[in-house]
């Protein structure tokens, strides 16, 4: 399987994530994880981050020495969130749930065979088995939307810095042509006012690139205090989803165990 999901603009150890292919409307309503022993989290989306009105969705993947091992997927069809996956073969199975759903539904996977979990009781403990993650990945998704912020200041001063640089090289192709000129002709009181306004006008420039300078330094310090913030809710975000996978598996086993959770069948 492979995920992507990034925060806009986010930077440092916080990277900027790409979008990858969206699901069908109704399927980002889906919280999917695979769980095994090394658990690499995936952040969430900023549109699930910024939705203060709707439960959010979030994607993690924990790898299993190329095993599937135990996934599951909180399905709600009134949450609005943005899960982008792709390639992992039970993903098929979830939107066809998730097509269908007009409730939330708990699914899983394990000891490969697919179950489905309706009872409202049962569906609002794993949602509270998953509470912490949805509210760091919001942390998260705050975060990704500063360095968005961020990250579009620091492109326009950067922009403004290359059109001045490249019309300083431009001013310094005059220059040289007059120089020329001189070497040809000798002293020419019009080429020698010539230079002085390109002189004039490239210390303006100079100028004006030290103080565009001067502005991308805190910003550049912000982000780099943001993707620490970043790295370090990357990290608690794996320890959150290592106990939640952890507790899920609990609960679906129990489900099973009870006749809470009813198979899907191919």
């Amino acid at each position: 399987m492979r995920t992507r999901s990034p925060y806009p603009g986010a930077h440092g150890n916080g990277a900027v994530p790409s979008r990858g292919s969206s699901l069908h409307p109704v399927v980002a309503a889906i919280a999917v994880a695979f769980v095994g022993a090394v658990a690499a989290p995936i952040s969430l989306s900023h549109a699930a981050a910024t939705d203060s009105h709707h439960d959010s969705g979030y994607s993690y993947r924990h790898a299993a020495d190329g095993t599937d091992g135990f996934s599951y997927a909180v399905i709600d069809p009134g949450a609005h969130s943005n899960l982008i996956s792709s390639g992992d073969r039970q993903l098929d199975s979830i939107e066809r749930l998730a097509r269908a759903a007009s409730r939330p539904l708990f699914w899983f996977s394990l000891e490969d065979r697919e179950y489905v979990v309706r009872d409202p009781e049962w569906i609002a403990k794993a949602k509270r088995i998953v509470a912490p993650m949805q509210e760091l990945g919001e942390r998260q998704g705050e975060v990704g939307a500063q360095q968005s912020a961020l990250g579009e200041r620091q492109s326009e001063l950067g922009h403004e810095q290359g059109r001045i640089g490249a019309r300083m090289g431009e001013l310094g192709g005059r220059l040289a042509a007059l120089s020329v000129r001189d070497a040809d002709v000798g002293d020419d009181r019009d080429a020698e006012h010539q230079r002085s306004e390109i002189r004039q006008e490239m210390e303006s420039l100079r100028a004006r690139m030290e103080e565009l300078r001067q502005k991308q330094q805190p910003l550049a310090a912000q982000q780099r205090e943001l993707g620490k913030r970043q790295q370090a809710m990357g990290h608690e975000q794996q320890r959150v989803a290592a106990t939640a996978s952890e507790a899920l598996e609990k609960l679906a086993r129990e489900a099973v165990r009870v006749g809470k959770a009813e198979r899907v069948q191919d």
